[in-house]
């Protein structure tokens, strides 16, 4: 079982499909680390829907909130 990052630890094909399956993103392909950044919250996921990045280990519980309005916007005016 691989380890993306020490912040996220061991995260297992089940795990990253779980999440797919929940956010109707297609079945797992593979998972590969995110080898850049400062945090290691990050996981490019590929899935037979496309590629993402899945975000884990918040360190405030107000982190993923105010990033999600932060994408919004953009979404919105871009």
């Amino acid at each position: 079982m691989p380890q993306y990052s020490k912040r996220l630890g061991h995260i297992t094909p089940d795990q990253f499909q779980a999440a797919l399956t929940r956010l109707h993103l297609g079945d797992y392909v593979k998972a590969e680390p995110v080898s850049f950044g400062l945090f290691g919250q990050n996981v490019f996921l590929t899935s037979t829907r496309g590629e993402f990045v899945f975000r884990g280990a918040l360190h405030y519980p107000w982190q993923f909130p105010t990033e999600q309005f932060f994408v919004d916007k953009l979404h919105v005016q871009t």
